[in-house]
């Protein structure tokens, strides 16, 4: 199941329009409309009826919502977790001395404006960085 197809089933229901929610998710509405068919046939069930007016929840379509609900929210507590996770894990730079000089000072800027722990490794060969690399990831 697609989150993205989920995300535009959430909107739609509570928009009670197709053209709303895809506007409200930034997306065209037939790519909308083609998120909520995938979504109806991989289900198995017609989750919105058409009207005139916009479109109604069907008894399924309300069930899978108060279903689906608390899964999205527990989507979105978890990619937050990760977030800080990749926040806060150390990133470690290796580089040959002849690449050093030209390429670091740059990328050393952009380092400190993550603020990351950074572990900064220069070796005189390829072998020796690689294992320096893998010694400090080990830690």
């Amino acid at each position: 199941m697609n989150t993205e197809w989920l995300q535009s089933f959430v909107e739609a229901a509570k928009q009670k329009s197709l053209s709303k929610a895809a506007k409200s998710n930034n997306i065209s509405q037939p790519a909308l409309s083609k998120h909520i068919r995938n979504l109806e046939n991989e289900l198995g069930v017609v989750l919105f009826h058409r009207t005139s007016t916009g479109i109604e929840l069907t008894e399924a379509g309300q069930h899978f919502r108060t279903r689906i609900l608390p899964v999205i929210d527990e989507l979105a507590s978890i990619r937050q977790e990760l977030r800080q996770f990749s926040r806060t894990a150390p990133i470690a730079i290796g580089s040959l001395p002849s690449l050093a000089s030209y390429y670091l000072p740059s990328r050393i800027k952009e380092l400190r404006s993550l603020d990351q722990p950074t572990t900064l490794m220069i070796q005189n060969t390829s072998d020796e960085l690689v294992q320096s690399l893998e010694d400090s990831s080990e830690e």
